[in-house]
């Protein structure tokens, strides 16, 4: 036998040391670069960052903006000159720890927060300091707040009963974007309001200092990644908003390197969680708050630095970029697994500024795209929460957006295979025909639903087969009743339900044996679902196929067997346009002007059509409705094993 050289074991040695040591670097994108000593080195002092025109320089505003689109500012900050300051009642904060109710508090505190950068963006842009008395009123309301979050979001002890507690400042969302708020009318009107008096940007830096720079220092909260809690989007979105009060706000240089240093260490766990396919679990809409404010943060520290801390070269941090355009669909329609919704509108100032760093024509058409649908160079925008970072992205990127042609790339297809969700569809760079997503992966997560194999169906950019989404926030969304939740729930996704039993949520409810293959005819995924099902659904395998023919139409097969039979097996579709049973075989649905044909084997399964109504304000901006139809083939045979082809066919011309 051949005697294998020592040199061999040698080099494989080295090979495999060298993957780990790069495996390890990439798992620390940002804080193997940013050491104390180099943040020490390149990040500018508070008093030299300028990363946008304060509000006295004049002739930057007045070449960026124009006429237009100053008016339509100002227009906005004069709907509330001189009106008094709504009061915050505690019992309206109570009202989530009493009843579930999280509304009527948050339409409260968040009218305030966009009350004030609404008035911040009108003098910003006038410069004639006549909203200035309404602005120092707000940041005093604002300042006299005990709780800058909100109530959902209280780690509640039963000595609290739900009550805010003034000296315990809990850094959740909602008090990370009040102190951003802050921080940025402490930029942008520095010379306005010390003209008033210093007492009053004092307040400011001190009212973050105690709720927001102070809490980050000292605690090691969940969202921080610090106690291998897993993280999600409030991950970069708190971190975007510490960021900016650091460099804003903190002029003790020490301070700043370490409050920075921790910062950059937070956002590395959020970075590490991601998969090298950069696609977002949490869905499109999340995207934003998710990728699209890592990107935030990345900005901050790239002009900080004044380019030094550069990542917008690495591959991984590219491909969570682009999730956000391979999963769009047509106009405003995304793909919306998870807590999504089927609605999304990105900020064209964000996909702008990331098509430009990570030089991407297809983020700058996409970006375009949306501008030219929103009227983007002439229409006031709305600020999600009153953050001021999403105006003034917006106003940097106007002139760029009017040189690009807007084209949204509307890929022939597209797989993440380490999040296992893909697109296909029928026409390459068009809305015709059919698109189809479906997805694999597990049933656990923050945002996730019982949805291990679903898919959803669109026609000439119009729903077909769906994922309903998800409903207003309450209570019970985040607690350990979500799943019962109707949206949550497998029988409510395009889905069977095996036995009488639904999928569970854990991560051991998962696909098994992903596959997906595309090529210029078809594109073809496939699953075994049955590991998403708990053991008394006595499912062995359930294999199910989907197939896009692009010249033809779209196919469904399931293929299972069962350890023994319960009950009949019930297969759930989620429809948009209402179902039709023109006969035993065939429903029909009215889609435009087209009628489309949906077969399934009629020996085999008797069907039920219901109507679903909901009484809810998030489903009914989703769908522009308060009801949805449901599908219901039942299993007419005790079958243990066997094969069902269902198919929609494009419709004759």
């Amino acid at each position: 036998m051949r005697t294998i050289p020592r040199s061999f074991f040698l080099f494989l040695f080295a090979f495999i040391l060298l993957n780990e040591v790069q495996a390890q670097e990439q798992k620390r994108l940002l804080s193997s670069l940013c050491t104390m000593e180099y943040l020490t080195n390149h990040i500018q002092s508070q008093a030299d960052f300028h990363p946008f025109p304060v509000e006295a320089q004049r002739t930057q505003w007045d070449k960026m903006l124009s006429p237009q689109l100053k008016a339509a500012y100002i227009a906005e900050g004069e709907k509330w000159i001189h009106k008094p300051w709504k009061v915050l009642p505690v019992s309206d904060f109570l009202s989530f720890y009493r009843n579930g109710n999280r509304t009527r508090y948050e339409s409260l505190i968040f009218g305030r927060r966009e009350r004030l950068a609404s008035l911040v963006m009108a003098e910003v842009v006038e410069g004639k300091g006549r909203f200035l008395n309404d602005i120092i009123n707000g940041i005093w309301a604002t300042s006299e707040e005990t709780f800058w979050g909100i109530p959902a979001h209280l780690s509640y002890r039963n000595s609290t009963k739900g009550f805010p507690d003034e000296n315990d400042q809990i850094v959740d969302l909602f008090n990370a974007e009040t102190a951003s708020l802050f921080a940025w009318t402490y930029y942008l009107l520095k010379d306005e309001l010390d003209s008033v008096s210093p007492i009053i940007r004092q307040r400011m830096f001190d009212e973050v200092n105690r709720r927001m720079l102070e809490p980050c220092m000292k605690t090691d909260f969940d969202w921080m990644g610090f106690n291998n809690r897993p993280v999600n989007n409030w991950n970069p979105w708190i971190n975007s908003n510490w960021l900016a009060c650091i460099l804003l706000m903190e002029k003790n240089p020490e301070k700043r390197a370490v409050a920075l240093h921790r910062s950059i260490m937070s956002l590395d766990h959020f970075i590490d969680s991601y998969t090298n396919d950069g696609g977002c679990e949490e869905g499109p809409d999340y995207w934003n708050r998710a990728a699209g404010d890592l990107f935030q943060c990345l900005d901050l520290l790239y002009s900080a630095s004044n380019g030094a801390i550069n990542l917008y070269h690495n591959q991984k941090i590219n491909e969570m970029a682009r999730y956000i355009y391979r999963i769009h669909i047509c106009d405003d329609y995304f793909v919306n697994f998870a807590d999504a919704s089927a609605t999304v509108f990105p900020d064209p100032g964000l996909l702008y500024h990331i098509g430009k760093q990570t030089n991407d024509p297809d983020m700058l058409g996409f970006a375009s795209y949306f501008s030219s649908r929103s009227h983007y160079d002439r229409k006031a925008i709305k600020s999600d929460y009153g953050s001021l970072y999403d105006f003034l992205a917006s106003f940097s990127a106007i002139q760029g957006l009017k040189q690009i042609s807007p084209k949204a790339p509307l890929l022939s297809y597209s797989w993440l295979p380490d999040i296992q969700v893909c697109t296909a569809r029928s026409v390459q760079s068009s809305c015709a025909g059919f698109f189809f997503a479906a997805k694999g992966g597990h049933d656990s997560g923050s945002h996730s639903h019982n949805d291990v194999g679903s898919f959803i169906l669109y026609y000439n950019g119009t729903p077909l087969f769906i994922d309903v989404g998800v409903g207003d926030y309450t209570a019970q969304t985040f607690s350990s009743h979500r799943y019962e939740i109707w949206t949550m729930q497998s029988a409510y996704h395009n889905l069977p339900t095996i036995n009488g039993v639904l999928q569970k949520n854990g991560l051991q409810y998962v696909a098994q044996n992903v596959k997906f293959k595309n090529n210029p005819q078809t594109a073809r995924f496939s699953l075994d679902i049955a590991k998403a099902y708990p053991e008394n659904a006595h499912v062995k395998t359930w294999i199910r196929t989907y197939t896009l023919k692009r010249s033809s139409g779209f196919e469904l097969e399931d293929s299972y067997v069962l350890d023994s039979f319960v009950k009949p097996f019930v297969l759930s579709f989620m429809t948009f346009p209402k179902p039709a049973l023109v006969k035993p075989g065939m429903i029909d649905f009215q889609i435009n002007n087209h009628v489309l044909h949906f077969h399934y084997p009629a020996e085999k399964f008797d069907v039920t059509i219901e109507k679903k109504t909901y009484p809810d304000d998030r489903l009914h901006t989703a769908w522009g409705r308060d009801y949805v139809y449901r599908i219901l083939l039942t299993s007419k045979s005790k079958r243990l094993s066997g094969s069902d082809k269902f198919s929609i066919s494009l419709p004759r011309k």
